[in-house]
């Protein structure tokens, strides 16, 4: 799970926007989604996630799925949240679709999996991007996302990791129409000296817990 080094710079970014406004866009596919600078510095430690932003890696992992050698798995369709079961049954039915009255059936099972906590209630979007991204179709007995216990004091490093990790992939991603913008301002941001760096990075993080506080309690 450990972010590799672009993926920190570029988590720092988001940091560090200081001089830009908070609904400013940071991830965009037209006519589809849009993705403001105030929902992805959601993505800060401590804090949940805005729905939206697991609307975006919905997105992210359907079009990676389509690249995906499914030979040995199981297809995935990732859905945004307000599509439950049954309206994704009403869906395909719009469509005829074969398997519709088999979906219908369909019985939703709640996996009982190591890594479960009975204290954290901030990183409840973090756990469902993780099990977005590792879930294949396996029994449940056989299906491990990689999470530590919770007892065990290492989820919390893995959580923090996994917020930049998630954070890098939607800003860097192919499909995010804003990737070039990105890349210049990793660029600008690169040419800041580190002590430099240290100094938006503290700063910033107290005011988006701020505005966060303000625009989305």
């Amino acid at each position: 799970m450990k972010p590799t080094k672009i993926q920190w710079w570029l988590n720092e970014i988001r940091w560090v926007k200081r001089r830009h406004q908070q609904r400013d866009l940071l991830f965009e596919i037209t006519d589809v989604i849009t993705t403001p600078i105030i929902e992805l510095e959601t993505l800060s430690p401590g804090i949940e996630v805005h729905v939206d932003v697991i609307n975006t890696w919905a997105h992210i992992l359907n079009n990676e799925e389509l690249k995906r050698n499914r030979d040995s798995s199981v297809y995935r369709l990732f859905c945004i949240a307000p599509m439950i079961k049954e309206a994704f049954v009403s869906f395909i039915a719009d469509f005829a679709h074969p398997k519709t009255d088999e979906m219908d059936d369909t019985v939703i099972k709640r996996f009982v999996m190591p890594g479960r906590t009975t204290e954290n209630t901030k990183d409840c979007g973090i756990f469902m991007m993780r099990h977005m991204e590792t879930y294949m179709g396996e029994e449940e007995k056989a299906w491990h996302c990689g999470f530590g216990l919770e007892s065990e004091n290492v989820q919390e490093k893995q959580i923090e990791d996994l917020r930049r990790k998630y954070c890098a992939k939607i800003l860097w991603h192919e499909i995010n129409e804003l990737k070039h913008y990105i890349v210049e301002e990793l660029k600008t941001y690169l040419q800041i000296s580190y002590p430099s760096r240290k100094i938006l990075e503290e700063t910033s993080k107290k005011r988006i817990e701020e505005r966060l506080k303000k625009e989305l309690d």
